[in-house]
């Protein structure tokens, strides 16, 4: 804060000022926007894809490798319902799983389902949740995370087909 000093003619004598040490402030903040840097390239750069949504469904955060695996740009996603990328017969389970998490069951597992391509086609994830609280107990958000399991799921069934083949080989 900086005024200026006049005498009874107006002549300017000098200036009155006020200053505050802020060297501790830029240090913390200057931590902070390197710790979120190094948050956000661990996220970016993670083989899974980490996100974030309300505690009613609607996505408030997915990486930009998003765009890379399902097709769509970040902005279909944010501010969209989860629902929309689940799979109709899937949806309910993992309501139901979110549900158990948010309401604070120990079940430290997770939950596979399919999520929707732009393209159309579904591919297969686990997903594992974990709510954040407010300082009330309330949960304010909930912190997925994301695995590709799509190429597992295709041996899975490729390996109980050709059981089956056996079996009627076997049968004969």
């Amino acid at each position: 804060i900086m005024s200026t000093a006049f005498d009874a003619n107006k002549n300017v004598t000098g200036f009155l000022g006020v200053t505050r040490d802020i060297s501790k402030r830029k240090v913390t903040e200057d931590l902070l926007r390197k710790s979120e840097e190094k948050y956000r390239s661990f996220v970016e750069n993670a083989n899974d894809i980490v996100f974030s949504m309300t505690p009613n469904g609607i996505m408030t955060y997915v990486p930009e490798k998003w765009t890379g695996l399902f097709g769509y740009e970040n902005n279909e996603v944010i501010g969209s319902h989860a629902s929309q990328f689940i799979h109709p017969d899937d949806y309910s389970r993992i309501v139901d799983f979110v549900r158990k998490k948010v309401i604070g069951e120990k079940d430290n597992g997770t939950v596979e389902c399919r999520l929707l391509h732009k393209n159309g086609s579904w591919r297969w994830h686990s997903l594992s949740y974990s709510p954040i609280l407010d300082a009330q107990g309330n949960v304010v958000l909930i912190q997925g995370i994301s695995h590709d399991i799509n190429e597992r799921k295709r041996t899975e069934d490729a390996l109980k087909k050709a059981n089956r083949q056996l079996g009627l080989l076997t049968g004969i």
